[in-house]
C-alpha cells in the first residue's frame, strides 16, 4: 500500500473497528514513516500531537519500524514537562536509489539515500557506439560511485532517457544512437542488480525544479527544455502529467513555418521542426545564410549577439519569434502559473527576454517565465527525486513484508 493510499484511508476513518487489525497497524506504520521522512527527527509525544494517535500507539508503531531498520533512536530532548524523550529518526540508508542520466553527450549518476541525500556521483563523456557498451559505461560509473560512497545493495536505479516511450512507440532502428535505441533498456535491466525504471528525462527535470528548484509553489507550470532537443513537461497538483502512453509534452519533432527573409522557399516560409529552429541545424545554417559563415552553434550565435553583432542579433531575433510563438501557444493550451525554461537556452535567457516579453504582453494571462533554477543538474536531481519514491515503498514493502501493490 503506498503513501497516497494511506493518507486517504487515514482521512476516510481507518481508525473504525472494521478495519483489520493487521491493515490498520500497516497503516500507522506507514504513515509515522511518513511523517518522519516529511518532518524529520521527533519524539513520541511530538509525533502523537503532529497526527492524532495516542502515544501508545505511536510507541508500538516506532517499535516496529525500529525492529526492521527503518526507524532509529538518536539520543533525547528535554519535553515541556522536563521528562527526557527518546527523538526517533528515519534510517536513510535503509535503501539507496541510483539515478542514471543517459545524455547526447554525458552519462552522469548520482546515488542517494531515502532523504535524497546524494552519497556519491560520477559522469563520462558518453562515447558509446553500441548498446553493449553504453551498459557496460554505466556498470562501471555505478561501480565506481558505490565504492566512494562505501554503501552496500541499491535498492532501485531510474534511468532518464530522453525517449523513455520509444520501446513502446517509436521504435527507432539500428542507425538510432545506442542511448535511443529500445533493446538498451531491457539490456540495462538484465545487467544491473537492482529493480530498474525508466523515465523520460524532461519530466524528470520537471519533477526536481518543483520539489527543489524554479517551480517550488507553483501549481500548475510548464518545464521547456530547449537544447539539442526540445521537450516540455506539465506539472499539476504537485504531479507530472505523462499523457496516456509516457509521450506528453513531446513537442520537438512538430513541424512548423517561420518568416524567413533568406533562403525562402515560396510561400515565404521556411519549414522546420521545433528542434531545428530552436537549437539545431536548421537554426545554424539560418545564421550562417545571413552571414555568419563560421558558425556552428546557436549558442555562438548568441554570444555574437551579445558582443553587439548586428547580423547575429538578426539571426536571434528568429530564435525571439520561434521561442515567443511557442510560449504563447503554451500559455493558451495550459494556462501556467509559471514556465520554467532549461536546456542549453537557459542560460541565454536574458538575451530573449526583451523580445519575449514583448509578444507575451499581449496575452490574456501572461505566466512569468524563469530560467531553470538547477540548470545541467535537473534531470539528475529528478531522477533522485524520483528514485526516492519509489524506494521508500519498496523498502517499506520489503521489511514488514507487505505487497507493494497491495
Amino acid at each position: 500500500m503506498g503513501s497516497d493510499e494511506v493518507r486517504s484511508l487515514m482521512d476516510q476513518g481507518v481508525t473504525s473497528p472494521a478495519v483489520a487489525p493487521s491493515l490498520l497497524r500497516s497503516m500507522n506504520q506507514r504513515f509515522v514513516l511518513d511523517w518522519l521522512y516529511r518532518n524529520g527527527p521527533a519524539s513520541r509525544p511530538q509525533i502523537s500531537r503532529a497526527i492524532g494517535l495516542s502515544q501508545p500507539t505511536v510507541f508500538a508503531t516506532l517499535a516496529n519500524l525500529e525492529d526492521v531498520g527503518l526507524v532509529r533512536t538518536r539520543g533525547q530532548s528535554e519535553e515541556q514537562a522536563g521528562r527526557p524523550a527518546l527523538i526517533y529518526e528515519v534510517d536513510a540508508r535503509a535503501g539507496l536509489v541510483a539515478a542514471v542520466e543517459l545524455g547526447q553527450d554525458w552519462v552522469r549518476i548520482a546515488i542517494a539515500d531515502l532523504l535524497g541525500t546524494v552519497v556519491a556521483r560520477t559522469e563520462a563523456k558518453n562515447t558509446a557506439r553500441s548498446v553493449k557498451a553504453l551498459v557496460a559505461t554505466v556498470e562501471r560509473l555505478l561501480a565506481s560511485a558505490t565504492a566512494e560512497a562505501q554503501v552496500g545493495a541499491i535498492s532501485h536505479a531510474v534511468v532518464a532517457t530522453w525517449d523513455a516511450a520509444g520501446p513502446a512507440a517509436g521504435q527507432p532502428g539500428a542507425s538510432a544512437p545506442p542511448w535511443r535505441r529500445p533493446q538498451l533498456f531491457d539490456e540495462l535491466r538484465a545487467a544491473l542488480p537492482m529493480a530498474v525504471s525508466v523515465e523520460r528525462d524532461v519530466d524528470l527535470a520537471a519533477l526536481s525544479e518543483f520539489t527543489l528548484g524554479a517551480g517550488r509553489g507553483a501549481d500548475p507550470f510548464v518545464y521547456l527544455h530547449v537544447g539539442a532537443e526540445v521537450g516540455s513537461a506539465l506539472v499539476t497538483g504537485g504531479r507530472v502529467y505523462r499523457g496516456a502512453n509516457g509521450a506528453a509534452g513531446d513537442i520537438g519533432r512538430l513541424e512548423l513555418t517561420t518568416a524567413s527573409p533568406v533562403g525562402a522557399p515560396p510561400g515565404g516560409g521556411a519549414v522546420s521542426t521545433l528542434e531545428g529552429a530552436l537549437m539545431g541545424a536548421d537554426a545554424v545554417s539560418y545564421a550562417q545564410a545571413l552571414g555568419l559563415l563560421t558558425v556552428t552553434s546557436v549558442g555562438q550565435v548568441i554570444e555574437l549577439a551579445r558582443r553587439g553583432d548586428e547580423t547575429a542579433r538578426r539571426a536571434v531575433a528568429r530564435q525571439t519569434e520561434v521561442l515567443g510563438n511557442l510560449l504563447t501557444t503554451i500559455t493558451a493550451f495550459f494556462d501556467p502559473e509559471l514556465i520554467v525554461v532549461g536546456g542549453g537556452i537557459a542560460q541565454h535567457l536574458d538575451m530573449l527576454a526583451v523580445g519575449l516579453a514583448g509578444r507575451l504582453d499581449g496575452d490574456r494571462a501572461r505566466p512569468r517565465f524563469v530560467a531553470s533554477a538547477l540548470g545541467a543538474d535537473a534531470i539528475v536531481q529528478g531522477a533522485v527525486v524520483r528514485g526516492v519514491e519509489i524506494a521508500r515503498e519498496a523498502v517499506f514493502a520489503e521489511r514488514m513484508s507487505v505487497d507493494p501493490g497491495a
